[in-house]
């Protein structure tokens, strides 16, 4: 989204900017079973306006729930924080008097989306912060930001040409074995190919329970004891695509988000954990029933499909994680952590992987 500061300006850093499709004001196409499209539309007003009035006519709630929706968000400047911490996303919606409608509707493809997680476990503290970022800082921020091409394509490629352009280099051909640790630093980092001993500091970018596994003593490093959340991605293709939106939401799905490829769909479930077990074919006969009644698009009309299980996708941010996630600066005194679990303040999101990355950066910096 707009409000995704940390990234856009690494994009624009590494010249990949070019490669994204820009809003120039929201728009979410929801749809409902028999292909019911209900826009929510920013009007073309100034700020805010535009927004509360786009809220407004959104006709997949009742009128009397729009009005309940517009009194949270002139309310978010004044949440208490300290509140917040002790309650779920549903605890909140529930003191705010949401029912089953605007929740189904709204609030739960909104808040699993950016958390990706149950509104019963998910924190009302970090969810309204994201709102806020959302929704109070200016048009350009609730805006949502697309991908013209795959992101090995649409970020990859430019990140690997300006790590090099600035007298960097990748290795994707050898494995990390071993970091050995002596004397409070690490000393050598040993891969499948060679050891490496010349360098002042790491920067681990991978999760902790991969990291662990590489470090000798495991004590050297505390076990945040982070929960996770899966995402599965079920990939589409099509004789035809008759879907003309870019993304639509689902209304009451299992399936919360299809993105249109142009040559195929990518269909999205978010805290998937009741459907990770599920074979490849169940998942596929069940996001085809889904098409069916949704978009009107027939079996025969598909050509292939891929199922993509992400098991450990994103950690739970409920409100005992907030105080597990590791700072960045760890004890061994040349190791620093990266990645968007680590505590930025902000979900389990590329925005919080772009933010840790930069922060870890000025650390090397500082202590340089």
């Amino acid at each position: 989204m707009g409000c995704y500061k940390e990234t856009l300006n690494f994009l624009k850093l590494i010249g990949a900017d070019k490669n994204l499709l820009y809003q120039d004001k929201l728009e979410v196409n929801f749809v409902k079973e028999n292909f019911q499209l209900i826009p929510l539309k920013s009007a073309p007003l100034f700020y805010p306006l535009n927004l509360l009035i786009g809220m407004l006519k959104f006709k997949a709630i009742s009128f009397k729930n729009r009005i309940k929706l517009l009194k949270i968000f002139s309310k978010l400047p004044f949440y208490s924080m300290k509140k917040l911490s002790r309650m779920t996303v549903y605890d909140w919606l529930v003191k705010e008097k949401q029912d089953e409608q605007v929740i189904e509707a709204f609030w739960k493809i909104l808040a699993i989306g950016a958390l990706n997680t149950n509104i019963k476990k998910a924190s009302a503290k970090m969810f309204v912060n994201i709102l806020k970022e959302v929704f109070l800082n200016g048009n350009f921020a609730a805006t949502i930001i697309l991908p013209k091409y795959g992101l090995s394509e649409t970020y990859c490629g430019p990140a690997k040409l300006f790590i090099e352009r600035n007298g960097g280099s990748i290795n994707l051909s050898s494995l990390v074995t071993e970091l050995v640790y002596n004397g409070g630093i690490i000393e050598k980092v040993v891969t499948t190919e060679k050891v490496y001993d010349d360098f002042d500091f790491i920067i681990s970018t991978i999760p902790h329970f991969a990291l662990e596994k590489i470090i000798a003593d495991e004590s050297l490093l505390k076990n945040p004891g982070l929960t996770y959340s899966s995402i599965l991605n079920i990939h589409i293709w099509l004789k035809e695509n008759p879907l003309t939106k870019n993304f639509y939401g689902l209304i009451g799905s299992p399936v919360h988000w299809i993105f249109n490829k142009g040559s195929h769909l990518n269909l999205v479930i978010s805290d998937a954990d009741e459907f990770i077990k599920k074979d490849d074919e169940e998942l596929f006969e069940m996001v085809c029933i889904q098409l069916k009644n949704y978009v009107n698009l027939n079996k025969h009309m598909i050509t292939g499909y891929k199922v993509i299980k992400e098991k450990r996708a994103t950690f739970i941010p409920s409100n005992d994680t907030m105080n597990k996630r590791p700072l960045q600066q760890t004890e061994i005194k040349n190791l620093i952590l990266a990645g968007d679990w680590v505590d930025t303040g902000l979900p389990a999101t590329i925005e919080s992987a772009v933010k840790s990355g930069r922060e870890a950066s000025e650390l090397v910096s500082v202590n340089c």
